[in-house]
């Protein structure tokens, strides 16, 4: 037996083998596996994974949409009425699209009926306020957040720490069940709008499972829309 060539011949496969691996590995690591049906299902009774809705979105079409932001004037800010405002109007880090005002007298409401009144606050006395809807509050609970909706989809928020951050939200900060001020920046204008595929619903909580929680309950799956760049 010609052992120098049979030497050789290991060493080709070898290699080959390596490379063949080395493709395997960057090809999972840029397309993560998701679950089958059957192991979906499999997997959702084991971490005991409850999913309660009546209605599964279908979509399986959406819009990339690159917007312009609302930019915000002292003529902007007159149009808020009844607020009480007093005269420190701040622009954070001096950004005019971005809107901060303290109130001089807090507008106080009830924990049972909060979301209600909040949201009538928001609509009532906010400009352009009928164009967000109710979210939820900060971890602390000493910030409640009303997101944007387009084309009757909200505009998920970013979470950091907590903390909401991307554009298109209104914050109210809250103290003893009182709002003492708010900040708030709004998308604007659509400047152009390209039709795109997206996961379906069943899909996309395929790829998101090993984020929730064992003996959570999924009660809703909805649509939106989510900030890429500011």
């Amino acid at each position: 037996m010609n052992w120098s060539r049979a030497k050789t011949l290991f060493i080709l496969v070898f290699l080959v083998l390596n490379a063949f691996l080395i493709m395997q590995y960057y090809e999972k690591k840029e397309n993560p596996p998701t679950l089958t049906e059957q192991t979906f299902k499999s997997e959702l009774e084991t971490n005991d994974i409850e999913i309660v809705y009546d209605e599964i979105p279908e979509e399986t079409k959406a819009h990339l949409m690159t917007l312009e932001m609302v930019e915000f004037s002292e003529e902007d800010k007159s149009v808020n009425k009844n607020q009480n405002l007093n005269k420190n109007i701040e622009m954070s880090q001096s950004n005019t699209y971005q809107e901060a005002k303290s109130l001089e007298n807090p507008f106080s409401f009830k924990e049972k009926t909060m979301e209600t009144e909040l949201t009538t606050y928001v609509n009532e006395q906010l400009a352009e306020g009928q164009k967000f809807e109710y979210w939820g509050k900060s971890e602390d609970g000493k910030e409640v957040y009303f997101v944007q909706v387009l084309e009757n989809k909200l505009v998920f928020p970013n979470f950091n720490d907590g903390v909401a951050s991307d554009p298109g939200r209104i914050t109210l900060r809250v103290k003893d069940n009182q709002v003492t001020d708010y900040e708030r920046s709004i998308l604007g204008e659509i400047k152009s709008e390209t039709e795109v595929d997206i996961f379906s619903a069943e899909q996309a909580l395929r790829v998101v499972f090993q984020k929730i929680e064992e003996g959570s309950k999924i009660n809703e799956i909805e649509l939106g829309y989510y900030i890429q760049g500011k």
